[in-house]
């Protein structure tokens, strides 16, 4: 049996109550046209199409629109292997809709967080109590209404005096930003405001283009004209130190110059020495042996 199947009975069994199917990407859904309807709809979904198994309770704020809010159930059948969505309104004024808890015992923690971040209440709820804020929080984070940066709250003698865990948190978005790194949750930082990650990332990109660069520069210039500094081993060495080391070098070479002529000059042998060498030849005959005396005489 498939979805459609199935829909179309939940259709049949509450035809003043249960829209047509409206198919997307493969998903049905059915809109409940009154929510005081939910426990009987959805016993019946359970008991006699085998959706055994509620996988989760959605809400949407649709600010600006009449009615405000909408619940969404989303159903699944082990013994059949299918989806079924339901859909419901609730409007703001009477923000409230029956617990269906009743039917799945699962829908208690979905229930207690719509209501917790949304404000809707389900009337026959057995433990209706925020899940995520604590108990006294004047407001629902998720409306949209609700700034990003959170809202100050002054509640004595709680944990959270000076600062809401929402408020300016690491899990709250920037408004706008240039792109999504920018309003990424995880890279706030709420005692700075900072972008820890998204800087991360933006010096790993000046770091890359660093590099091709002077890899580019090794296979086109000269090794002496690359000049790396310490700062990540990547950025070359600025054009003024660059300057002032070629000065230094060039003030350096006359210097090692005369050292060389300096040291150059003190391994010749003296004129006495040549002279000595040369009659020394001459009395026991052959060059050799008036080399060897010279260098004798050097050491």
């Amino acid at each position: 049996m498939t979805a459609l199947d199935l829909a179309n009975q939940l259709k049949s069994r509450f035809p003043e109550f249960v829209s047509e199917p409206v198919e997307f990407r493969n998903e049905l859904t059915l809109t409940l046209s009154d929510n005081q309807r939910l426990p009987e709809i959805c016993s019946f979904a359970k008991r006699e199409l085998g959706f055994d198994y509620l996988v989760d309770i959605s809400s949407l704020d649709n600010y600006g629109d009449d009615p405000r809010f909408t619940l969404v159930y989303h159903l699944y059948g082990y013994s059949h292997l299918q989806y079924l969505r339901l859909k419901t309104a609730v409007s703001e004024e009477n923000a409230e809709a029956p617990t269906v808890t009743g039917v799945w015992r699962t829908a208690d923690w979905h229930e207690r967080e719509i209501y917790d971040m949304m404000g809707i209440r389900f009337r026959g709820h057995p433990d209706l109590r925020r899940i995520l804020m604590w108990e006294g929080y004047p407001y629902f984070p998720l409306r949209k209404d609700f700034p990003l940066a959170g809202k100050s709250t002054e509640v004595p003698e709680v944990a959270f005096t000076e600062i809401t865990p929402l408020q300016g948190g690491p899990f709250v978005t920037i408004a706008g930003g240039k792109d999504t790194i920018a309003r990424e949750p995880r890279v706030r930082i709420p005692e700075t405001d900072a972008l820890e990650t998204n800087a991360r990332l933006e010096r790993r990109r000046v770091e890359d283009a660093v590099d091709d660069r002077d890899h580019h520069r090794r296979d086109h210039e000269p090794a002496e004209a690359l000049d790396l500094e310490a700062r990540d081993g990547l950025v070359r060495q600025p054009q003024e130190h660059r300057v002032d080391d070629e000065r230094d070098e060039q003030k350096q070479q006359p210097e090692r110059q005369q050292r060389g002529d300096e040291e150059h000059r003190a391994d010749e042998p003296s004129e006495e020495e040549v002279q000595d060498a040369e009659d020394h030849r001459d009395e026991n005959g052959g060059p050799h042996a008036a080399d060897a005396h010279v260098r004798q005489q050097s050491r």
